[in-house]
């Protein structure tokens, strides 16, 4: 998240070479995009969100509806739990 790509800044910005950052997992938040195609930085992970959710349809974890509900989450996390 943010805090890895301050890192990479900060390393960055102390001169030095940073081929890239590397995560397990990612929302795919659209600020992490941001962060690094401002900040040149090459981003991997090895899965994310939409991964997550599809196997745990798949694996019967959560239903249907419980997929619908934690997509709309993911658009505006901000703004759930207030």
């Amino acid at each position: 998240g943010k805090s890895s790509f301050d890192v990479v800044i900060k390393l960055k910005n102390d001169n030095y070479k940073v081929s890239g950052l590397i995560a397990i997992f990612t929302y795919d938040f659209n600020i992490s995009k941001e962060n690094a195609e401002n900040n040149n930085i090459k981003f991997y992970t090895l899965t994310d969100y939409n991964i997550l959710l599809e196997e745990a349809l798949r694996m019967k974890y959560i239903s249907d509806k419980d997929l619908q509900l934690l997509k709309e989450w993911r658009k505006a996390p901000e703004k759930w739990g207030k």
